[in-house]
């Protein structure tokens, strides 16, 4: 009952105690399970302005540096992600993104923009 925004700000703050958060959608992933239907993404960003971080069921949160992010242990589509995700403003061009795995499971990612 939900449309695309509404839903990532509820999530948002069901996930983080985060609200009043500006998002905009920066681009779309496909990924293709090899079943019908397969999983569809809809990748949102936002500029933080107030609020105190709670953490929930998700785990523990904590605010780290942009130059820190590529320093963690992170899935491997977030190489690649991240920074077409930086580089997304708010009147710019979206994204769309193709995630589809191999024989041996290596995923493979086409961005077309």
């Amino acid at each position: 009952g939900e449309d695309l925004l509404t839903a990532a700000k509820r999530e948002l703050l069901e996930e983080t105690g985060l609200k009043d958060v500006e998002l905009w959608l920066c681009g779309t992933i496909t990924i293709d399970t090899n079943d019908n239907p397969g999983i569809g993404i809809f990748v949102y960003r936002g500029d933080y302005k107030a609020g105190e971080l709670k953490e929930s069921k998700e785990g523990t949160l904590a605010w780290i540096t942009l130059d820190q992010v590529f320093s963690l242990p992170l899935v491997e589509d977030l190489y690649q992600l991240l920074p077409r995700i930086l580089n997304t403003s708010k009147s710019g061009r979206k994204f769309s993104a193709l995630y589809t795995y191999d024989k041996q499971g290596q995923l493979n990612i086409r961005f077309s923009d």
